[in-house]
């Protein structure tokens, strides 16, 4: 096939980004390498569990998983111990801070954002911007961590894949490098979600 057989060296991966910096495409591509890759995956946001180390528990604990793959903004020790003892790999996704904060300014006045804020002042981005700030560069001196810049995965997919790739040590050949590009590009991820927004509006006149 044109996937190697083997996962990579550990079989935790993290998609470590801050917040509005591409590491939604990032745990996008980390999922479907898992599944490509290996027989058994389990793909989790931390949202959707009481603390991280839930997470971990079931894809350690589990019979038949042979990775696991979490997205998650904040920096935690659960993770950081696993960098530290070479049992996973992280993708930390960076953003220069003026333009994650213009969007999360647009996020925090958006009432379908789950950052929406009606009382929301320029104090609370300034909080928010020393916040990222500080998670960043505690997660950026973590072991097994690579990081990409947001402006790579928007205008470079191909190349953020191939960093991605390497840097998991799980070797793909070109032609699906550049299809994973393709398919994870921002124009392609814009069509896509048109067309999920229009398939609900069909739906709801049916």
């Amino acid at each position: 096939g044109d996937w190697s057989s083997d996962v990579c060296s550990s079989d935790l991966w993290i998609a470590y980004g801050n917040v509005r910096s591409g590491s939604t495409m990032m745990f996008n591509l980390l999922r479907i390498l898992a599944a490509s890759l290996a027989h058994s995956s389990l793909c989790m946001w931390e949202g959707d569990l009481a603390t991280p180390d839930k997470f971990f528990e079931a894809v350690e604990e589990a019979n038949g998983v042979e990775a696991g793959v979490l997205k998650i903004h904040r920096c935690h020790e659960a993770v950081n111990k696993r960098l530290r003892e070479g049992r996973a790999k992280a993708i930390l996704t960076h953003r220069s801070m003026k333009e994650t904060c213009y969007s999360y300014w647009r996020m925090l006045k958006n009432q379908a954002s789950p950052f929406f804020n009606a009382n929301a002042d320029l104090a609370c981005v300034r909080e928010f911007a020393l916040a990222e700030i500080r998670e960043f560069q505690a997660k950026a001196k973590q072991a097994n961590t690579l990081v990409i810049r947001e402006e790579q995965i928007r205008h470079q997919t191909t190349h953020a894949v191939t960093n991605t790739t390497e840097f998991l040590e799980a070797t793909i050949i070109r032609e699906s490098a550049e299809y994973l590009g393709r398919y994870l590009s921002i124009p392609r991820m814009r069509e896509s979600s048109q067309g999920r927004k229009e398939t609900k509006i069909g739906r709801a006149h049916v």
